[in-house]
């Protein structure tokens, strides 16, 4: 299917790119500009416990977090 995350250890996680970028925009609306360090933590904390593909599919939101907010003021970008 186009847009979903390759096969793999994910697979169990049904993550598609839809899933994601919610995921993204979610974690931006109850986070705010802490957004992306939540993920990071989320990232640490899952490769601590053993979690590499809930670690990937947290990886995969920060990439995306990353994209939605304002690289200086880390600020969500305003919808267009």
């Amino acid at each position: 299917m186009a847009g979903d995350v390759p096969p793999g250890p994910l697979m169990a996680y049904s993550v598609n790119e839809w899933t994601l970028w919610a995921s993204a925009r979610m974690v931006i609306s109850k986070q705010g500009c802490n957004a992306l360090e939540h993920a990071r933590t989320r990232i640490s904390e899952l490769t601590a416990e053993g979690d590499e593909a809930g670690a990937k599919v947290w990886r995969l939101i920060a990439e995306r977090i990353d994209l939605l907010v304002d690289p200086i003021s880390e600020e969500p970008l305003s919808r267009q």
